[in-house]
């Protein structure tokens, strides 16, 4: 016998009635968060923000859908998947336009799966007054690298601050030109007047947002007046006098002196030029607020004081001078003429109280050390020579006469002696 196959047909309602039968219970889990309202891209305009709010609907025993809809305007999407939370918009104008009521319901069962919550109110988020505030840090002439005041201009440090705006803003002036033209908000900034500017009176200065600029604010820039006319002072200060030996420490003659000075100006300025009262000076310029080292030519020190010009590069009717003190030369210088039968020569430095000990014999050059002795046979100091021919000794911290012997380490035997006045 073939199978018999019967179709069955009953109402939606029985179909609702037996699903019921199977334990659905009706209930859908909703969870709204991060309720709050956007400004459509127009700051100024409260008519189209809109509310956006995060959406998550659960119910464990359905596999469908579900919607969502509005009693006022619309909801974007309009569906969603249950477990899976999802952003959703309002249409423009639901902010600030009173509390909603959404509807969600199961996809296919909306009439026995359903729920309805009251979606409050965030309020719209335009300004309709946004304002921008403009705080003038500084105000000041600058002389424009020259002593001619027509050239003077006025610069401005400022910062331009905003609760609600973003972006950029811009600048104009009621008289003459301003740079740069535009800025950026809450970062200070440097702006100028064209050259001309100082000495030519107040200015006011226009503020704009650069999106909106129907938003602005004006700021008073009184003139400075001009800079170039001020009357420019040179002040040298001498931070130490010495001299080099020219790396020739037995040789007097090729001493220079050394300067190190300081020399500033009141105004901006290049720099400064120097001329010697007499002979060469290395280099012969330097420039404001900074250290310089100048050295004179060799032989200088030990030739008397000299003076030094100085004037100003851009304005060299601004001048100063400055005396040098010779400080000496500082090149050792031998003792006696003859010293050979001491065995050594000594070479004093009258600027540091060092002392050069030079042996006479080669044979001296080994096993060799000297000692320092005060007239009462009290040992001030001993030096080793190692090998060497030249010794560089220090004052002992004694003053008075001092007699050095030169002997040999191994034996005892005496090579040499000299007597030497420590000042």
């Amino acid at each position: 016998m073939k199978p018999v196959f019967f179709l069955l047909f009953c109402p939606l309602s029985l179909w609702s009635q037996i699903l019921a039968d199977l334990n659905f219970t009706g209930e859908l889990l909703v969870e709204f968060s991060n309720v709050h309202c956007m400004d459509n891209g127009t700051i100024l305009d409260t008519s189209d923000d809109y509310i956006v709010f995060d959406l998550l609907v659960q119910e464990d025993q359905l596999s469908n859908g579900f919607t969502i809809v509005s009693d006022n305007g619309w909801v974007s999407p309009d569906v969603g998947t249950y477990g899976e939370a999802d952003t959703y918009i309002m249409h423009p104008g639901s902010a600030g336009g009173g509390n909603l009521t959404l509807t969600i319901s199961d996809y296919v069962y909306p009439l026995d799966y359903f729920v309805e919550y009251l979606l409050d109110d965030p309020g719209s988020c335009s300004d309709a007054n946004p304002a921008i505030y403009a705080e003038v840090l500084d105000i000041n002439c600058q002389f424009n690298g020259t002593i001619d005041d027509t050239d003077d201009f006025v610069e401005i440090y400022l910062v331009v601050t905003t609760d609600d705006l973003e972006g950029f803003y811009s600048l104009s002036t009621d008289v003459g030109e301003i740079i740069p033209f535009e800025g950026s908000y809450n970062d200070p900034l440097y702006f100028a007047f064209e050259p001309g500017s100082a000495g030519m009176g107040d200015r006011l200065v226009t503020l704009a947002d650069v999106k909106y600029p129907d938003i602005f604010i004006e700021v008073l820039i009184e003139d400075p007046g001009t800079c170039s006319t001020v009357l420019q002072e040179m002040t040298i200060e001498i931070l130490d006098v010495g001299c080099t030996d020219n790396d020739t420490p037995l040789d007097g003659t090729d001493d220079g002196i050394l300067v190190e000075l300081l020399v500033m100006s009141n105004i901006p300025s290049y720099g400064y030029d120097i001329f010697p009262g007499t002979g060469l000076i290395d280099p012969f310029m330097g420039v404001y607020d900074q250290t310089l080292y100048l050295t004179m030519e060799p032989g200088s020190a030990g030739n008397g004081d000299r003076w030094l010009y100085l004037s100003d590069i851009d304005d060299p009717g601004v001048m100063d001078s400055v005396l040098i003190i010779d400080p000496g030369p500082c090149s050792f210088t031998s003792v006696h003429e003859d010293a050979a039968s001491s065995g050594f020569s000594c070479y004093p430095n009258p600027a540091t109280q060092d002392m050069v000990i030079k042996l006479n014999n080669d044979q001296y050059s080994e096993n060799v050390a000297l000692d320092i002795f005060s007239p009462d046979g009290s040992l001030l100091a001993t030096y080793d020579l190692d090998g060497s021919r030249t010794l560089i000794i220090q004052n002992p911290g004694y003053s008075g006469l001092s007699i050095l012997i030169l002997h040999n380490k191994i034996s005892g035997q005496q090579l040499g002696w000299e007597s030497v006045l420590w000042e």
